[in-house]
């Protein structure tokens, strides 16, 4: 699942979520895919 994927499927939601494919970038951890691991609205 993609972030922007995320946003609009659980727009008013706190979403927790394992990082599939991640890396550093000038201070910031970047994801690339996630996997969700629950929700809570």
């Amino acid at each position: 699942m993609q972030w922007q994927e995320v946003r609009e499927k659980f727009s008013n939601e706190w979403v927790v979520f394992e990082a599939i494919n991640a890396y550093s970038k000038d201070g910031f951890r970047c994801m690339d895919s996630l996997m969700e691991e629950g929700r809570r609205q």
